[in-house]
């Protein structure tokens, strides 16, 4: 029998996670920690996201997902649009 978590218990879970950005498209979803670690998610075959890809993925996917988070992370005004657009 699973046990659900109590508030204090989620609070203190959530307060484990470092940092994050991430960006998804329709068919990926890629994540970049403030510790180095990074994940790329198939999002078709793996909708629940258990599977890291990142490091078996066609390098040309990962550093477009990783071009698209840097120009969200740097964007203002109409430009973040435009970024949001080229997802």
């Amino acid at each position: 029998m699973l046990e659900p978590f109590t508030n204090e218990e989620a609070r203190c879970e959530q307060a484990n996670l470092p940092n994050y950005g991430a960006v998804k498209t329709e068919t990926h979803k890629y994540v970049e920690y403030d510790n180095g670690e990074e994940e790329l998610c198939d999002l078709a075959a793996d909708p629940y996201e258990f599977e890291s890809l990142h490091e078996s993925a066609d390098p040309a996917l990962v550093e477009d997902l990783k071009a698209r988070l840097e120009a969200l992370k740097s964007c203002s005004e109409e430009g973040c649009q435009e970024a949001e657009d080229a997802l």
